[in-house]
């Protein structure tokens, strides 16, 4: 295929503030992998969510051909619409499903929606707490799991660091000294139990 102008245009137009704003909304929810058509018409519905809410301004702006007697203004315009529009509606939504808000607002409608967050490890993995980690050879590892830890959302690659490792003695929990956290590979984790902070 060949990239002329108008297919230029309308990739910039139709896809990319559906992408921007998938891009805001993922850096708040973790994402499924998706394929590539399923993703092509997921960027599509978020480019058309972000026209409909700029179409009351846009829709004067192209009839009275705004771009000829304000060409710098245009372009701020279009910038707005296409960049910056997307990513505040992204972040928004991002944050909404996070904090689960709309999902409240479903169950108060009793309707039960599928959860945004794609695994039980994405889901718990968001918030701190100390953490009990039983590996596969018996080994057992006490921690805190918070701001400065991290735990991968590729399927693949379910790793955690976390950043401040324990010795627990009775209920006694006593930071081990000089301690900078420990690592762990998905292949050595068995389970993992989690303690309010």
């Amino acid at each position: 295929m060949q990239l002329t102008k108008d297919t230029f245009f309308y990739i910039a137009l139709f896809l990319v503030p559906g992408f921007i704003m998938n891009n805001a909304y993922s850096t708040f929810v973790p994402q499924r992998i998706l394929d590539q058509q399923t993703a092509i018409l997921r960027f599509l519905s978020f480019s058309f969510l972000t026209f409909a809410c700029s179409y009351w301004y846009m829709y004067e702006k192209v009839e009275e051909k705004y771009w000829l007697h304000h060409p710098l203004l245009w372009i701020l315009l279009l910038a707005t619409t296409i960049i910056i529009l997307p990513y505040l509606m992204g972040a928004f939504l991002g944050i909404a499903t996070s904090k689960d808000w709309l999902r409240k607002l479903f169950l108060y409608l009793r309707l039960n929606p599928v959860h945004a967050v794609p695994t039980a490890w994405d889901y718990v993995m968001v918030k701190g707490a100390y953490v009990i980690i039983t590996l596969k050879d018996g080994r057992v590892v006490f921690g805190k799991y918070s701001g400065g830890s991290f735990a991968s959302s590729v399927p693949e690659e379910r790793d955690v660091y976390i950043e401040e490792q324990y010795s627990v003695e009775g209920d006694v929990w006593t930071l081990l000294d000089r301690s900078q956290g420990i690592w762990i590979s998905k292949d050595q984790i068995q389970f993992i139990e989690f303690r309010s902070l």
